[in-house]
């Protein structure tokens, strides 16, 4: 058996090692090629195999090594490794005490999850810089199972519309008539069932009403999926939050309103100093012709008189 052992430990893709009495007593090729250490120098009486284990870390391998010296099994758990050359590996430790040449021991099976743990690492940086970017733009992202009817939002959208993530019951159509102002309501339920049926893009504006009682302008854009057979399966949007926009356009407006009227009111200024002008222009063209006419008058007059 322990041949067999031996033979299945070393060609495992899994870090496999013996412990006995806090000593590395046996670790497989695995060992080597993960943490750069040759097998005689894990193996040797002066190596201490905590040096292995990140700083972090070392409390939870204690405690654990503690409870298998008092006969105790404990569940798999997350370890940060360090090799020999300083490079960190993410791993899962799963050990279980065993009698080994007349001993009890520890076996332990270390799997390495380097790269799984950097994916989960990269994908919630990507995450954070995604809700930090909608934030910044006030624009959150939904999706809508058509099949299912779950709706999913994402931490911009539950910001937008000041509903809380635990009272939110992601039916689609009760968003619709519960957070939407009623003057808008019936244009985008009307809006939205077209859409699905005619497998179109939408994009609207529209008024949100929160649950506070407070309202928001949003610009709502939204596209379909479709399955192999060309049947709609979801649809996936973004709601900006554009109510300052909306509020600068009203006070753009009201601006261009009071020029209007202030236009208005000088060219009717203008309009009657105009007419004034012309109506004294007149007024003295008249009174010229009038002394003409008068100077001819007279002067046949004198002429007579002569």
């Amino acid at each position: 058996q322990e041949a067999n052992f031996y033979a299945l430990a070393e060609n495992s893709p899994s870090m496999i090692f013996i412990n006995q009495r806090g000593r590395v007593i046996y670790a497989n090729k695995a060992c080597e090629q993960h943490m750069g250490y040759m097998q005689e120098e894990l193996c040797s009486e002066h190596f201490d195999f905590r040096t292995l284990v990140e700083q972090e870390s070392r409390a939870l391998v204690n405690a654990n090594f503690a409870l298998h010296s008092e006969g105790k099994d404990i569940p798999p758990y997350e370890c940060t490794l360090i090799t020999k050359s300083g490079e960190k590996l993410f791993t899962i430790i799963s050990t279980r005490l065993i009698n080994f040449k007349k001993g009890e021991a520890i076996l332990g099976l270390v799997t390495d999850v380097t790269a799984q743990k950097n994916y989960e690492i990269e994908l919630q940086e990507g995450k954070a810089h995604l809700a930090q970017a909608q934030h910044i733009a006030k624009t959150g992202s939904w999706s809508w199972d058509l099949i299912s009817g779950e709706v999913t939002w994402s931490d911009e959208m539950f910001r937008i519309y000041g509903v809380d993530p635990k009272d939110f019951k992601g039916d689609a159509w009760k968003i619709i008539d519960d957070l939407t102002h009623p003057e808008d309501r019936e244009k985008l339920r009307n809006i939205t069932d077209n859409a699905i049926r005619q497998g179109k893009s939408i994009r609207t504006e529209y008024r949100i009403l929160r649950p506070d009682g407070s309202s928001c302008h949003v610009l709502g854009a939204g596209d379909l999926v479709f399955n192999k057979e060309g049947e709609p399966i979801k649809r996936v949007g973004t709601v900006q939050d554009i109510t300052e926009r909306k509020q600068y356009e009203q006070e753009l407006e009201k601006h261009r309103n009071h020029l209007e009227e202030l236009v208005e009111v000088r060219t009717a200024e203008l309009r009657a100093i105009n007419e004034e002008l012309i109506k004294q222009e007149r007024l003295a063209t008249l009174g010229q012709l009038t002394a003409m006419v008068s100077h001819e008058l007279r002067n046949p007059l004198c002429t007579l008189r002569n």
